[in-house]
This record gives structure tokens, C-alpha cells and sequence, in this order.
């Protein structure tokens, strides 16, 4: 049963790497973020738990630590969540553009670049959530290798 259990796990895990391959034929910005995320390697010995002392020494004394492997599903599943909510500003900045675009083409006085800002600030503000998750050590390597080409 365990074995079955293991195979139907691996399954599925290859259904959903086939969906997210085919998700980012249509999304340049899904491709490049996930093509990130695929490179990430942990550091399986240890992590930087970031809450207050207080916090900390309460999870010490009741042993509530998370363990490595949770840190690292608790990461990659922000990093996801976040790139959704990326995608999701992007998808609706888009729509804002067209719905203005046409607006604009029937009765110009009518434009309304109110939404479209809020619309592109949204995108803006999710896009800098996302990139906050790289280290600038890792921002700088990639200037470096970007300026040698």
C-alpha cells in the first residue's frame, strides 16, 4: 500500500510539472519565475528563524520548531502564492489596458487612467514582494554575468 501510495505521489507530482510547463508556454513571467525557483538550492542543515526573542525562546522551551523540510515547503509555497499574485495584477492591469484602450478609441474624454495606475502600482507592488525573496548577493552575480555577455 505504502508503495502505491509513493507511485500515485510521483504521478501526480509529474501531472502538475506538465501543467506548470504548459502554463508557462502562455505566461513569459510564470516561465521566469518558476525557472528561478527551480534553480534554488537550500541549505538542508540549518535555517534563520525570524521571529522575535520572545517568540523564539517559546518555541525553544516547547519545542516547536519547524523542521527543515517545512521551512523550505513553507518558502517554495510563498514564493508560489506570491508569483500568483504577480500574475493575477498582471492579468488585471491588462484588462484595465484593453477596457481603456477601447474607451479611448469611442470617446476620448471619457479615458479614465485612475483604475489603470492603481491597476499597474498593484503589479508594481507585487512584482517588488516577489523580488525581495532574492538575495542581493544573487541580484549582483546576475548584473555581473548579464554585463560579460
Amino acid at each position: 500500500l505504502a508503495l502505491m501510495t509513493k507511485a500515485g505521489d510521483y504521478r501526480q507530482f509529474d501531472l502538475l510539472q506538465k501543467r506548470q510547463r504548459k502554463l508557462e508556454k502562455m505566461s513569459p513571467i510564470r516561465e521566469a519565475f518558476n525557472y528561478y525557483t527551480r534553480q534554488l538550492q537550500f541549505d538542508t542543515k540549518y535555517y534563520v528563524l525570524n521571529v522575535d526573542p520572545k517568540e523564539r525562546k517559546r518555541m525553544i522551551r516547547n519545542d516547536v520548531l519547524p523542521d527543515i523540510k517545512s521551512v523550505i515547503v513553507a518558502d517554495l509555497d510563498l514564493r508560489d502564492l506570491v508569483r500568483n499574485q504577480v500574475l493575477d495584477a498582471v492579468d488585471d492591469l491588462k484588462a484595465e489596458l484593453e477596457y481603456q484602450r477601447k474607451i479611448y478609441e469611442t470617446n476620448p474624454a471619457e479615458f479614465d487612467a485612475y483604475e489603470l495606475r492603481t491597476q499597474a502600482l498593484r503589479a508594481k507592488k507585487e512584482c517588488d514582494q516577489w523580488f525581495s525573496f532574492i538575495p542581493e548577493g544573487d541580484v549582483e552575480d546576475a548584473m555581473v554575468t548579464v554585463e560579460k555577455e
